[in-house]
């Protein structure tokens, strides 16, 4: 068994499907809506064909108050309410990768990116390749080590942005150890950190290359050129680096850590298939090859084999035979070969409960 091992951010990726869907949402039959879902689906699968991992834990954030929190009653309360719809999602969620055999993290009191970070750290520190897959920035502050890379998810291509120690400075504009004292500085809008008023991303970075961490940057205040930044420095001083501390991912989370048991599981494909199906998530069936498993009983809704019937463009007129029915059952095949997020239907299918059926071609 090789060495790599992938530490998904759970409400990072359900998050980020969501809002990619947020225009066109994924809507099942029964009016639910599965965007986050089935977009987190997606960016797994994703990940499985280009990387093949044969160890993958997700984590998934702490549903007490975290230590940050606690300590500072603004930390993230500037945030809209989660939406219904991702909160709907996270037990789904956890049924699909319990189903699927991957092992799942969750520790009261902190959040993914502790658990992440103090995983990463271990495991790097036993010789593992540990991967973080997540749309979040603040993990770049973890790669200071070589065995530590960030795969960040891209809207519109299949393989995700790598970022390690080499490149990071390419994509931030420092080294990956002065991310905590940026965010200072700079401040986070998401995580709620005020920051210094005045300092924005330019002028965070120059104070960064000039002087470097935040705590050298108040020693030498006075050396500040812009007296504007250096009197907001100076009235900041006591306030950043408690700021730091907000943006600094907890590395010591007591977790103990027992690699065997972090191995992934064989896949019940049963389940897997009876959830995927009552999602209505038939491309995700059709990929895993789980069609034979979902038993006749539990279809959502009946399943036409593309190969049975002649296929015709998409037009107002073939639509014809359809306008009197009282239900319509819509389906798209994709190109198995793109990427589920921005990938394209090559094939509609509408059939009825009168048991018509017709497959059209899109229009390229």
């Amino acid at each position: 068994m090789n060495k790599d091992i992938f530490l998904i951010d759970a409400m990072a990726l359900l998050y980020r499907a969501y809002y990619v869907f947020i225009r066109s949402p994924r809507i099942t039959s029964k009016g639910e809506n599965v965007s986050a879902l089935f977009g987190f689906v997606s960016s797994l699968l994703s990940l499985m064909e280009h990387y093949n991992p044969e160890r993958i834990i997700v984590v998934f954030d702490s549903e007490t108050p975290t230590f940050r929190h606690k300590k500072f009653a603004e930390y993230k309360a500037e945030r809209e309410p989660t939406p219904k719809p991702i909160l709907e999602a996270i037990p789904k969620l956890k049924e699909i990768l319990k189903a699927w055999g991957i092992p799942m993290i969750q520790v009261d009191g902190y959040e993914a990116d502790d658990v992440i970070g103090t995983l990463a750290v271990k495991l790097a520190e036993k010789g593992y390749n540990v991967y973080i897959f997540s749309p979040d920035k603040d993990y770049i502050q973890l790669l200071n080590s070589p065995k530590i890379t960030l795969l960040k998810p891209k809207q519109k291509e299949n393989v995700p942005e790598i970022v390690n120690s080499e490149n990071a400075k390419s994509f931030i504009g420092f080294e990956p150890e002065f991310m905590t004292d940026f965010l200072a500085l700079q401040g986070d809008k998401v995580d709620g950190i005020p920051g210094v008023k005045g300092v924005g991303e330019k002028t965070a970075k120059k104070l960064i290359e000039q002087f470097g961490h935040v705590e050298d940057i108040i020693e030498n205040a006075n050396k500040i050129s812009s007296k504007k930044i250096r009197n907001a420095i100076i009235k900041e001083k006591d306030n950043i680096p408690f700021y730091k501390m907000l943006a600094t991912i907890d590395t010591n989370v007591p977790i103990d850590l027992n690699v065997e048991e972090l191995q992934n599981k064989e896949t019940d494909k049963d389940k897997l298939a009876e959830i995927f199906n009552e999602l209505e998530f038939n491309m995700f069936i059709q990929k895993l090859g789980l069609r034979k498993y979902v038993k006749e009983e539990q279809q959502s809704q009946k399943i036409i084999e593309p190969v049975s019937f002649t296929i015709e463009e998409l037009s107002e007129n073939n639509l014809k035979e359809f306008y009197e029915t009282d239900k319509i059952f819509i389906d798209l095949l994709f190109d198995p070969s793109g990427n589920p997020i921005n990938a394209k239907p090559i094939y509609v299918i509408l059939y009825s409960g009168t048991d018509k059926a017709k497959i059209f071609r899109t229009k390229e």
